[in-house]
């Protein structure tokens, strides 16, 4: 099983899974829990948890496989939304949720979901401040510019 981690390790691409590979490795080779979480700048548990993956699974319980779940919205839904995000005149967290709950009834659990939505539109996401959420780079220039 050595054998296979240290082929896992030369072979991987993703930081993260290489990152679960060298503490277990770290551990097999003697280290403490305590000191691998130190060095890999990890919390402790997650070393123990990636521990008992390898054992239980092998090096395919170190891969990192989350591909997210399905969207709520269907293509069409999301187009029509991108277009109403392109269209309005408010560029919000705040105003998106109220829009996607009364013409879809989705409600997000966290606000990672706006965010990452008002991105795809080509829009800076700001906190729920309800300020424009383009700025125009030569107007913050001219402010900090002006005669005091």
């Amino acid at each position: 099983m050595h054998y296979d981690l240290e082929t896992f390790l030369r072979k991987t691409c993703d930081g993260r899974e290489r990152k679960r590979a060298t503490a277990v490795k770290l551990l097999l080779e003697g280290l403490p829990s305590e000191a691998v979480a130190a060095k890999l700048r990890v919390a402790q548990p997650l070393v123990l948890k990636w521990h008992r993956l390898f054992e239980r699974l092998g090096v395919a319980g170190l891969c990192f496989d989350y591909e997210g779940s399905e969207s709520y919205l269907s293509p069409d839904d999301r187009e029509q939304v991108m277009n109403w995000l392109q269209a309005t005149k408010r560029w919000d967290v705040a105003a998106l949720r109220d829009y996607l709950f009364t013409h879809y009834k989705i409600a997000y659990k966290t606000s990672f979901s706006y965010h990452t939505m008002l991105r795809a539109a080509g829009l800076s996401p700001t906190a729920d401040y309800g300020f424009p959420m383009r700025v125009q780079p030569q107007a913050i220039q001219t402010q900090y510019d002006a005669p005091r």
